[in-house]
């Protein structure tokens, strides 16, 4: 009987260490989801933070109603270059067009809501225009200014996860906390309402989900055209030959538009393409009741066909946001069609510019190194590993 159970014994102990290796050793292994983590991070450090309700926490900042109204005067109003040259160009991808039928809430496009983690940390980690300004009848800050991780998260957050980077150990130093200006939106919609101020956080600390970091991985322009150094009135010592055109491209001067132009174009077979280093790239045009429908080519392979047509005018409007791409250099190209929109006027496409991200990370979550200085490695073997947003099995890590 004991011999029986001997061998049962180093058979299962086999068994397992079978498994073991197929676990360890498996590329895939954290790819699809986190359970693995969770047989350490669960019992002993649980990490949730409440998940982000987009219908209610968006409408904190992306008030109802701004559509047409915001900021106080006509839609795409471009207040710092035609009225208020001290304050600052307004960035028009930022000025709201849409309304989002479910919320109600004021967004840049249909698809503002439904944007991924990464990229929403990145935007809302930087201060928008017009963060310094304050008048009686709008607190700017509060909205403009970057957003507070309660503003969206809003309820408790796990005393581990707050406290998981605060002290240091054989491993890793202990990081220094985070501060910095943040705001909470208003409530009710009360824009005179300020809510923004000086805030220490652990969870901006470099260790951990690193706002400055973040922030200064906001997107950069690649415009319609090239240029030689001064050539650009929004970038003095820069210059540009990104841009390559097939057909005959006409332009439009107007401090509206990125670099104080456009480029617009009819005619089918003709083409706008720019080079760009990166892993995300973003259409800016505008929408006007006589704009028409284009192909957009990525790195020569038809990705989609937008429409740019819109019953008013609405300024550098992003039309066009890709998935992540491979770092590198890629090209992206805008090919009108010459249709429109059985409401639309002409047929006319516009380029204003393209938005670079240079880099969009996988996931929000801190770099397991940032804590786990000895497992360089992998745990013991020769994988690595990496949580991402998609992972979506224990809020807050994932």
């Amino acid at each position: 009987m004991s011999r029986r159970l001997g061998v049962l014994q180093r058979a299962v102990v086999v068994a397992m260490f079978f498994v073991a290796a197929l676990f360890v050793f498996s590329a895939g292994a954290f790819a699809a989801d986190n359970t693995g983590c969770l047989t350490c991070h669960g019992p002993s450090m649980s990490m949730p933070v409440p998940d982000v309700d987009r219908d209610t926490a968006c409408q904190s900042c992306h008030v109802g109603g701004l559509v047409g109204t915001h900021p106080y005067h006509q839609s795409g109003s471009n207040c710092g270059a035609a009225c208020h040259p001290g304050w600052g160009d307004s960035l028009m991808t930022a000025v709201p067009s849409y309304t989002d039928p479910v919320s109600g809430a004021s967004f840049t496009s249909a698809t503002s809501k439904a944007t991924s983690p990464a990229i929403l940390h990145i935007i809302h980690s930087d201060s928008r225009w017009p963060e310094g300004v304050d008048t009686s009848f709008s607190a700017c800050s509060s909205c403009h200014a970057p957003a507070a991780c309660t503003a969206c998260h809003v309820g408790a957050v796990s005393a581990n996860h707050t406290d998981h980077s605060a002290t240091g150990n054989a491993n890793y130093t202990a990081q220094a906390p985070w501060t910095g200006l943040v705001g909470h939106g208003v409530v009710g919609g009360n824009q005179a309402q300020h809510t923004a101020g000086v805030e220490t956080n652990q969870c901006a600390s470099a260790g951990c989900h690193d706002a400055e970091g973040t922030k200064a991985n906001r997107p950069g322009s690649v415009e319609d055209y090239n240029y030689a150094i001064g050539g650009n009135p929004e970038d003095p010592t820069g210059s540009s030959s990104a841009i390559t055109l097939v057909g005959t491209w006409r332009y439009k001067a107007s401090s509206l538009y990125t670099g104080s132009r456009m480029s617009y174009n009819n005619v089918a077979g003709s083409s706008l393409t720019a080079t760009f280093t990166g892993k995300r790239v973003e259409i800016v045009s505008d929408k006007d009741p006589y704009r028409g429908r284009a192909d957009v080519y990525l790195d020569g392979v038809k990705v989609a066909t937008i429409d740019t047509y819109s019953a008013s005018t609405v300024y550098q409007s992003i039309v066009y946001s890709s998935d992540a791409l491979a770092p590198g250099a890629h090209t992206i190209s805008v090919r009108p069609l010459n249709t429109r929109n059985t409401s639309s006027r002409a047929a006319y496409v516009v380029v204003d510019s393209f938005r670079v991200y240079a880099d969009v990370p996988d996931s929000i979550a801190p770099a397991c190194l940032s804590c786990h200085g000895d497992k360089s490695t992998g745990h013991g073997a020769t994988f690595s590993h990496e949580a991402t947003h998609t992972v979506g099995v224990e809020a807050g890590f994932a």
